[in-house]
């Protein structure tokens, strides 16, 4: 399978016999038209590891990188992550620099060994998919594992030595079986959380649906934002607005 080579911001590439315009201001990709399922086209789409490594440096100074244990498929690092709020940040942190949306796939309860453990897998893994055009069967995944300080965990894990003790262990796959820029994949984005609120706000304010959605899209595009316009996860489709509505007015209008 022939790989394109790595695109800058504002090049033109030939993919599939036809142009695309790479706008991404993300880490580069290398990409390759793979096969189709079902109705989703399907790319092998591999997140550059030394610029997703270098983003989270600048927001984890302490990050580091433990090539004894990387491999070309995936990525192990150890961060100074405290607890289960400062892990849910990394997360959030790392869904933006490799601009993947991360459903739960699996987490531990009731840990005894560990402050805090837990798995998410691509949202376009096969995992509770009844849409075929949202299952790309994607094994990306990311797991964090936040280790116990204690004189036996001490004698075996050497960065529990730093003077700054990197607790959290941070395993990752950047391997996307589907373009993660593509506007098909980002209009697929579930909505954030504080997306909700802001459109929650517009409708208590007096605001219908398309009027909240033009003024919402305005933002975009003062600031001229394309890529924002094409994010669902901060800019919701006209049938996530009306979902929205529906369920700020039951559970504020209902009587």
């Amino acid at each position: 399978m022939h790989l394109a080579p790595l695109g800058k911001i504002g090049e033109h590439l030939q993919l599939g016999g036809k142009p695309c315009f790479c706008a991404c201001a993300l880490p580069p990709y290398r990409i390759a038209v793979a096969w189709k399922f079902y109705k989703m086209v399907l790319k092998q789409e591999i997140v550059d590891r030394n610029c997703f490594v270098s983003q989270l440096k600048e927001l984890y100074p302490h990050c580091i990188e433990d090539t004894n244990k990387s491999t070309p498929e995936e990525i192990f690092l150890r961060v100074n992550l405290k607890n289960a709020e400062e892990a849910k940040k990394f997360k959030k942190h790392s869904s933006v620099v490799s601009n993947t949306e991360w459903i739960v796939y699996n987490y531990n309860r009731y840990p005894q060994k560990y402050v805090f453990s837990k798995t998410w897998l691509c949202h376009h893994s096969k995992r509770h998919k009844r849409l075929p055009k949202r299952n790309a069967d994607c094994k990306a995944k990311l797991s964090i594992l936040i280790k116990k300080i204690t004189k036996a965990t001490k004698k075996t894990d050497k960065y529990l030595k730093f003077d700054v003790p990197l607790v959290g262990k941070v395993k990752i796959s950047l391997f996307h079986t589907h373009n993660t820029t593509s506007a098909e994949t980002l209009r697929m984005r579930r909505v954030d959380d504080e997306v909700c609120q802001q459109f929650y706000q517009y409708f208590s304010s007096g605001m219908s649906p398309i009027e909240a959605i033009r003024f919402h899209e305005n933002k975009f595009v003062l600031e001229d934002d394309i890529m924002g316009l094409d994010k669902a996860s901060i800019n919701p489709t006209h049938n996530q607005v009306y979902y929205l509505h529906s369920f700020w007015k039951n559970a504020n209008l209902s009587s």
